[in-house]
């Protein structure tokens, strides 16, 4: 699993009143967990979200349900990032019928499929920080 893009923003940018990009545009993996630089804000605590490619759990790929064949996109990716000490997923991109050649992990069973026809992520986007 690779991070490629970690971002802190302050509530003023939200609000419209900031035209700046992220306050911080890295990361790192560490294990099961992503450390991210601290962020300032006046006013209230940083809303931080992080992109992370071929997402895995357990050594093994997402898989796109959260139980065999139920719950598939936005709750097997909310579980996940919950997984990873964020509130939820903000986003997703599919990678489909990847089973074949990397098995997926479900995470709500804990199950393994190895199906050609199983479908997993290209990306979760996790935010923010709870």
């Amino acid at each position: 699993m690779r991070l490629t893009r970690a971002c802190c923003w302050c509530a003023h940018r939200r609000a419209g009143l900031d035209d700046g990009g992220c306050h911080v545009l890295a990361g790192r993996a560490a294990g099961p967990s992503v450390e991210i630089a601290e962020v300032r804000c006046a006013g209230g605590a940083p809303t931080c979200s992080v992109v992370f490619e071929e997402p895995r759990w357990a050594g093994q790929r997402v898989d796109s349900c959260l139980n065999w064949g139920q719950q598939c996109g936005a709750p097997a990716a909310a579980a996940f990032c919950q997984r990873m000490g964020y509130v939820g997923a903000l986003g997703s991109t599919a990678a489909l019928d990847i089973g074949g050649k990397e098995p997926t992990r479900i995470l709500g069973d804990g199950k393994t499929c190895s199906d050609a026809r199983c479908d997993g992520f290209a990306a979760i986007t996790c935010g923010p920080v709870g």
